[in-house]
């Protein structure tokens, strides 16, 4: 895991907020005990736009609409996938130096 989860990214930064802290940590605990560490400071514009996401999520229940469906990490593996979202494209991961033509040589 290089990057932290976007989902703890987010619930995080409203911690932090919500209880006047500035600097937080996020830890993962691999299946072999190993402790992947993150560190985050505070963001107001990710802050504002959790505040924006809940209230588009709460006008559309007050309306009595489906909401907006978000897909999550466990949605891109699922079987159907399809039904939720556009068609799953299988696609390669391609680095910066093949794109320019500097692949491994």
């Amino acid at each position: 895991l290089e990057t932290p989860l976007a989902n703890d990214l987010l619930y995080l930064n409203a911690c932090m907020w919500i209880y006047d802290k500035t600097d937080g940590i996020i830890i993962y605990i691999t299946g072999n005990k190993e402790e992947i560490m993150f560190s985050l400071t505070r963001d107001k514009k990710m802050f504002e736009e959790v505040i924006r996401r809940v209230r588009v999520l709460s006008d559309l229940l007050k309306e009595q609409k489906t909401p907006i469906l978000e897909p999550s990490n466990d949605c891109t593996d699922c079987q159907y996938y399809q039904r939720c979202f556009i068609t799953k494209k299988n696609t390669k991961q391609v680095s910066l130096s093949e794109m320019l033509g500097l692949g491994k040589d």
